[in-house]
């Protein structure tokens, strides 16, 4: 599911600007200064990432994804910016006790089971200095639903076109 696929259907969506506005509003609400300690997990391509550590914060992205984790380097290439990127599992954070913050953002809460999506939390929990903070960012499935224009399903059918 997190392949080419996905950054081709959301590009359009997480543009520059909706990316800005989400990476001041995590700022703000975690009181992120310049030097904070953040761990964005899972931090896909990079987008909140790299605009957290343009503002000074000292930014660790994991992920589970290698294409995603290129294109996260090459995002923080292109803004000049230095991110340490790790590719790993949630589950399983390869960490010790070494964030002021843990940013969980774009729905990216609720992939597992109960069990692993409270081992998942437990891991946010151990990897978090005293008096740091966790911030996660989810759509409520009530709300989609209740919000969804009334209409017939929609098939997408992808083909992938061979560039020369």
């Amino acid at each position: 599911m997190f392949d080419e696929d996905y950054l081709y259907f959301y590009e359009t969506f997480l543009h520059d600007e909706r990316n800005e506005k989400e990476a001041e509003l995590i700022a703000r609400l975690l009181d992120l200064g310049p030097g904070a300690d953040v761990l964005d997990v899972p931090c896909g391509h990079g987008r909140i990432a790299v605009r957290l550590a343009r503002r000074g914060c000292r930014v660790t992205g994991l992920d589970a994804s290698p294409l995603f984790l290129e294109r996260a380097r090459q995002a923080a290439a292109a803004a000049g910016v230095g991110v340490e990127w790790v590719h790993g599992d949630m589950r399983a954070l390869p960490f010790g006790r070494d964030f002021d913050a843990v940013v969980n953002w774009f729905t990216s809460f609720g992939y597992f089971d109960d069990e692993e999506n409270r081992r998942v939390l437990a891991e946010f929990r151990r990897v978090l200095r005293p008096g740091g903070r966790l911030l996660i960012e989810t759509v409520h499935r009530d709300r989609i639903l209740r919000s969804l224009p009334p209409g017939e399903p929609v098939r997408f059918d992808v083909v992938r076109r061979a560039t020369t």
